[in-house]
């Protein structure tokens, strides 16, 4: 696997980010449900039915969009969380890439070594053949190798300490980013549920206010029902 195949990789992080997407998705098909089953439709099936349902029904909608609209601001704040998850996976990316100039400098200084060793035995072995032109050229090669060895040295031994730096910086803002974003879910899944009670506390009492309505179509449709059983029996 490649360097940057390996950037891909964060199974912790994707797992988290998916299960917060999979919330949002859930969160949308519920908004969607509660506005179609408590929108105009079911404003025409309330005007028309007899005023002692339709009173009872009204407040019933409304605490129900109350509590649609309480979804959609957690919703809202779940939305926040993923982007700032993916914040989190910007800082992981940028970690990978600085450790990624840290190694190539560190194997540049590495390369320049073994050049300059390989280098010092040409050296020697002009020596032996006397200090002629040959050894002259071998001895300014081991020079300037010695100098790019010295460079690359102060260029990795930089990379190494701003990745140890950015590395140190991240196991700790990491680390207290999720769990600042978790806090986040948990207060609006909190708080949510807290409302949620409530509106159903609410409905409860609407509900309280049906009476029975005596209505001649009931019999036949029980008549209907009993029919039905029968016939799938």
């Amino acid at each position: 696997m490649s360097f940057f195949n390996k950037l891909k990789t964060f199974p912790e992080y994707h797992n988290a980010h998916n299960a917060i997407i999979e919330m949002l998705k859930d969160e949308e098909i519920i908004i969607h449900n509660l506005e179609r089953a408590f929108g105009k439709d079911f404003i025409k099936f309330i005007d028309g039915q007899p005023a002692q349902v339709s009173d009872t029904l009204k407040p019933v909608r409304k605490c129900a969009l109350e509590g649609t609209n309480n979804i959609k601001k957690s919703h809202l704040q779940t939305g926040n969380v993923a982007n700032e998850f993916q914040q989190l996976y910007t800082m992981y990316n940028e970690l990978v890439a600085r450790q990624y100039l840290k190694n190539q400098a560190l194997q540049e200084a590495s390369d320049k070594k073994t050049d300059l060793e390989r280098k010092r035995r040409l050296l020697e072995k002009e020596r032996s053949k006397g200090q002629g032109e040959a050894y002259l050229a071998a001895e300014r090669n081991v020079q300037r190798t010695e100098k790019a060895l010295e460079k690359a040295k102060e260029k990795a031994d930089k990379a190494q300490s701003e990745y140890n730096q950015q590395k140190s910086d991240y196991k700790t803002n990491f680390g207290l980013k999720v769990v600042e974003n978790i806090q986040k879910l948990v207060e609006s899944r909190k708080l949510l549920i807290e409302k949620n009670i409530q509106t159903a506390d609410l409905i409860l009492e609407s509900a309280k206010t049906f009476s029975t309505i005596k209505d001649d179509l009931v019999p036949k449709l029980e008549d209907r029902l009993r029919q039905w059983e029968t016939h799938g029996a």
